[in-house]
């Protein structure tokens, strides 16, 4: 496999070279910054609604809990568990929206005014996105694993206590 002189160079070493933004570049970059306003505003419409739903499962199992599950007294908490997960995963799908939604207004700003600045914070919010989404994906593609073990076992216990009765 041949080495790419660009790709390997180590970053300093590019330092004296520039790139030109062309006003081509700049209207895909507008075009996309638009897009990514409007996905992280439906990501923020989404978060809202994460989390009124994780106050509503809160609310509906601590008042009904023992009334929905009959025979299961710890109802509520389960519903304060459901709750708190529903939470967690509005706090999660809120980070990547607030990145998206930093670089596309950060973007039209930089491109309209051809303000470096804003260009370069731009950028960054995207290297943070992108770094959110890596991570996050290698915690789920690490729980895969987990969570699928966890399923053989119960599904064997479950099978297991069947055939005996």
């Amino acid at each position: 496999m041949s080495e790419d002189p660009i790709l390997d160079a180590p970053l300093d070493s590019l330092s004296d070279q520039s790139v030109s933004v062309s006003t081509e570049i700049k209207d895909y970059l507008h075009t996309t910054a638009k897009w990514g306003k409007f996905l992280a505003v439906v990501g923020f419409v989404i978060t809202g609604m994460i989390v009124v739903a994780s106050l509503s499962i809160g609310l509906l199992f601590g008042t009904m809990g023992s009334m929905m599950i009959p025979g299961m007294p710890d109802s509520g908490l389960l519903g304060v568990g459901l709750g708190l997960l529903y939470a967690l995963l509005a706090v999660v799908y809120f980070f990547p929206a607030w990145y998206l939604f930093q670089f596309s207004t950060k973007m039209m700003v930089a491109v309209r005014n051809d303000d470096q600045e804003f260009f370069t914070i731009g950028f960054k919010n995207m290297k943070s996105l992108f770094r959110f989404l890596g991570i996050a994906t290698l915690v789920l593609l690490s729980l895969y694993p987990i969570m699928i073990i966890c399923v053989l076992i119960f599904g064997a216990a479950m099978a297991g206590g069947q055939i005996g009765q």
